[in-house]
């Protein structure tokens, strides 16, 4: 298991503690590549000596945003793609600088970035 995979593993758990979300089914699935893609933006910023949550939850954001992207122009091979009102639906959503995200979906992200920076 690579250092990103683990990382990202154990993300999901703890924000599935916190959120009572559902795990997110690894493989080759939108929603576990985009949590790899946050997982490594919010990686990069720590890795680069960031200690400050907000700035980490927007790297990992950064890396959301990317994943929907390469999603959205059929840049990313799903086992199941996805379908075309959802990609525009996450899209649109992703043309928000994450200052502007709504505050729930940014505490998840702010809550792997606390989860990152104990690990």
């Amino acid at each position: 298991m690579s250092d990103i995979t683990a990382h990202a593993a154990a993300v999901d758990a703890a924000l599935n503690q916190a959120f009572s979300t559902e795990r997110i089914p690894q493989g080759n699935n939108f929603e576990w590549l985009s949590h790899l893609e946050s997982v490594k933006g919010a990686k990069m910023a720590i890795d680069s000596g960031i200690v400050d949550i907000e700035k980490i939850a927007a790297a990992s954001h950064s890396g959301w945003v990317q994943a929907v992207k390469d999603d959205f122009n059929n840049e990313m091979t799903l086992d199941t793609p996805t379908n075309d009102e959802r990609k525009r639906k996450r899209f649109l959503m992703s043309q928000l600088p994450y200052e502007h995200f709504p505050d729930a979906e940014k505490e998840k992200f702010r809550h792997m970035a606390r989860t990152m920076l104990n690990m």
